[in-house]
């Protein structure tokens, strides 16, 4: 299973990519994470079903109070990612 998902609202400063990593890194997910030049995180998720919604969930929760707007794309074919990265280029 494969999500795409941008994230609005005060993401940037936050820690938002290193937590995501440690979310991701302890479910088991691969993908990465990256700060975008509007203000916005995008995150690839990549993994079993259960263990990406999980990631996904507890990103949410945790980043819940600074995310205004989530947008997800669950219509994606996943690409084999290795393991999770913070990328330092969006």
């Amino acid at each position: 299973m494969r999500i795409e998902a941008t994230f609005f609202g005060q993401v940037q400063g936050i820690g938002f990519r290193y937590t995501a990593f440690r979310i991701a890194t302890a479910q088991h997910v691969n993908g990465y994470v990256v700060n975008r030049p509007d203000g916005s995180v995008f995150l690839v998720l990549e993994g079993s079903s259960a263990s990406v919604e999980s990631a996904l969930a507890a990103i949410q929760s945790h980043f819940g109070g600074y995310i205004t707007e989530g947008r997800y794309n669950t219509d994606c074919i996943p690409e084999g990612l290795g393991n999770f990265e913070i990328r330092h280029h969006g």
